[in-house]
């Protein structure tokens, strides 16, 4: 049977609620039904999202995960609203994330993507760009406006620190997606 994987960097829990809050503010101000809202308790960053595998490349994946990731230290901040693929047009709404100090996230991003394409993974080629989905949009027409106003300044003084990449599955459900942590490589 074949699982849903992708890598990706999982919230603090503290983090999770101060987003739930932003969340809030903008699904008071967007209240139509094209808009599907992220549960906060699913907010992640994405390194590579992998479809679906057999247990066989599961293990791989893990595998690769545990030789290839190395400590790291790392500080992230959410820094701003954005949309893809525009503002005006937008089908995506999410949180940029920036990395304080050096890339080392990003470096780590592409080095996985090196190592697991040497394995036959099929990986993302668009630029990656570090960001936390906050909610899609299923009809984006020029009628649909998102509205941006009323963000809460606080939200651009959120950091975390990186304390984990993770190896999860996503279960689609009628309700939304269901995350269930595989693997936890602590750095």
């Amino acid at each position: 049977m074949k699982r849903r994987i992708f890598i990706a960097v999982n919230l603090p829990k503290k983090i999770k609620e101060e987003l739930a809050d932003l969340i809030f503010v903008l699904q008071k101000n967007n209240q139509r039904s094209f808009i599907k809202w992220v549960n906060p308790e699913n907010l992640h960053i994405t390194l590579h999202f992998l479809g679906y595998l057999d247990e066989e490349k599961i293990k791989k994946v893990s595998q690769i995960m545990e030789e290839k990731i190395q400590p790291m230290r790392g500080e992230l901040q959410i820094a701003n609203i954005g949309a893809f693929p525009n503002l005006s047009r937008p089908r995506v709404i999410f949180a940029t994330i920036e990395e304080i100090g050096d890339k080392r996230l990003s470096n780590l991003q592409k080095e996985l993507g090196i190592y697991l394409e040497k394995e036959g993974f099929e990986i993302e080629k668009r630029p990656w760009r570090p960001h936390l989905t906050l909610a899609r949009i299923k009809n984006s027409t020029p009628g649909n406006k998102f509205r941006f106003y009323s963000v809460p300044y606080s939200f651009h003084l959120l950091k975390f620190k990186i304390r984990s990449i993770d190896l999860m599955e996503s279960k689609l459900e009628r309700g939304g997606a269901k995350y269930k942590l595989l693997l936890k490589k602590d750095v």
